[in-house]
């Protein structure tokens, strides 16, 4: 035997779908078009080491799929006594959204790979000579807040080759972007 609040629980969870659905339905498709940028911070993990990470990115949108441009990823952390270990990569980036457009949610998955400049440093306030060969892959999602402004959770795997040596971090970080 159903009780009273038990129907009037399974109404008002229909009734909140049925008004969910209406407004996304009603949403305006997205665009990516001109300038985009974004800028993020969050945490990365190397060698079983945790430090802050964050990144800055600006670019141009060739295609709906497909940003291009420029992207400065960061993980540092503090070792032992080197104060300022840092990964750097200053490096091409492409974010390419295979789903485009998804006007259901709102949002939109995408996949990321850039390559570019490796720099480690390992000084205060001034980089080492240590450069060498920086990369970068991932994935991210973008939640629409606004219809041309969006958070940007990310998951990226940030890999740097520097006189033989590979360094590899994984940054998890969240952002704000536009398009």
């Amino acid at each position: 035997m159903r009780t009273p609040w038990k129907r009037s629980s399974f109404t008002a969870l229909l009734l909140a779908a049925i008004a969910v659905t209406d407004v996304t339905a009603q949403r305006e498709p997205e665009t990516h078009f001109g300038l985009w940028l974004g800028g993020g911070i969050g945490g990365g993990w190397r060698e079983g080491v945790a430090g802050p990470a964050g990144y800055l990115r600006i670019g141009g949108t060739p295609a709906e799929k497909l940003l291009i441009g420029a992207e400065v990823l960061v993980w540092t952390k503090t070792e032992d006594l080197l104060p300022n270990k840092k990964q750097i990569n200053i490096m091409a980036t492409a974010l390419f959204y295979p789903l485009y457009p998804n006007t259901t949610f709102g949002s939109e998955f995408f996949l990321k790979a850039g390559a570019g400049l490796g720099i480690a440093e390992a000084e205060l306030g001034a980089f080492s000579n240590q450069t060498g060969f920086g990369a970068a892959f991932g994935v991210g999602y973008d939640i629409r807040i606004d219809p041309n402004i969006f958070v940007t959770p990310n998951v990226d795997l940030l890999l740097q080759t520097i006189s033989g040596e590979t360094m590899t971090s994984i940054l998890l970080t969240i952002g704000l972007g536009g398009h």
